[in-house]
């Protein structure tokens, strides 16, 4: 990812990953609560990922916790990059960015994989994919 700036959207302009509800879903409600405790006290540490449209790619949980809070804005960094590179890369990027923000259950880590060998396949090449665990 090139050095990006992140700059503030509006919240009622975000838009969920459409594989999030599939693959990941939401935290518990009281990981929810802590995420929250957590950004009212330390502020949103990460920008959240998004493409020029608004689709979120990373930080689905954080921006949940932000309309906890009341927050109406939000920082983001686009994507630009990830978009020109096309829906897979995107994918890709969304897939192993959960794999390092959350404690996966054996049904999650295999669609995640799963979806992952998936995406190499439809590139036509053998899975280099590197996951991080």
């Amino acid at each position: 990812m090139k050095k990006t700036i992140a700059k503030k959207w509006k919240i009622s302009k975000l838009k969920e990953h459409p594989q999030q509800a599939v693959i990941f879903g939401d935290v518990s409600e009281e990981e929810l609560a802590d995420l929250v405790d957590d950004i009212k006290q330390n502020g949103l540490r990460d920008a959240i990922e998004i493409q020029p449209d608004g689709t979120i790619i990373t930080g689905h949980q954080r921006v949940r916790a932000a309309k906890v809070l009341g927050w109406k804005e939000i920082d983001v960094v686009i994507r630009d990059d990830l978009a020109a590179a096309g829906p897979e890369a995107i994918e890709q990027h969304f897939i192993n960015d959960n794999f390092i923000r959350r404690q996966l259950s054996p049904l999650g880590f295999a669609r995640c994989i799963k979806r992952l060998f998936e995406i190499e396949e439809n590139r036509g090449s053998v899975c280099h994919t590197a996951v991080k665990i």
